[in-house]
């Protein structure tokens, strides 16, 4: 008799990822506004709540409701807020099943993802906000404006071994270009307002 060899596994195919959707090695998905269409994908992925900087439209609220996935507002601007509420999802909820958002999926979202990691897993400040910044010149160069002003003196110099500029950023993921801006007053506010969150000092 003819041996025949097994036939091999069908091979899933890869997931259509949501808009700049990069996971970070403490597990929070981040990404930019996604679309009905990309809830699946986020059920697939394990997400059970989403964190929305900015609005996502009705069809999409939908689909998140019928997916089961739970959708929390967090509106910001260029001011951080509702830091209270972002450790609540955090105390409820594993990193691996919370996505955070905003429109492009580099600012709001960069200084939430900062937020986190400094009031949640140890990080220094600098540290944590070096490794979401855009990584061009102009605003690394802006960040460290920032921290100096904060009394951070030469951050950049004492950044933490393991961090790499913009490691969480869309361009030090891979997934786009960019990530959090320092480079004019209204993008600074954000970091700001970010830092006084981390300190304590909440919205």
């Amino acid at each position: 008799a003819i041996s025949r060899a097994p036939a091999p596994a069908p091979v899933a195919p890869p997931l259509l990822m949501p808009p700049s959707a990069r996971q970070m090695d403490e597990g929070y998905w981040l990404g930019a506004r996604f679309e009905a269409s990309d809830v699946q994908t986020l059920s697939q992925l394990g997400i059970r709540v989403v964190l929305s900087a900015v609005r996502l439209d009705d069809d999409t609220l939908l689909a998140l409701h019928e997916a089961g996935i739970r959708q929390v507002n967090v509106f910001m601007g260029d001011t951080f807020r509702h830091a209270d509420v972002i450790l609540a999802i955090d105390d409820q909820y594993p990193p691996e099943q919370i996505f955070i958002h905003c429109t492009h999926g580099a600012d709001r979202t960069g200084a939430t993802a900062a937020f986190l990691l400094v009031s949640r897993h140890g990080w220094s400040i600098p540290d944590a906000l070096y490794a979401v910044v855009y990584p061009s010149e102009r605003d690394v160069e802006g960040l460290g404006h920032v921290l100096q002003n904060l009394g951070f003196a030469d951050s950049q110099r004492h950044l933490d071994q393991e961090t790499q500029l913009g490691r969480y950023s869309l361009s030090g993921s891979g997934v786009g270009v960019g990530g959090m801006k320092a480079r004019n007053e209204r993008y600074a506010r954000l970091v700001y307002t970010a830092v006084e969150a981390m300190q304590g000092d909440r919205i």
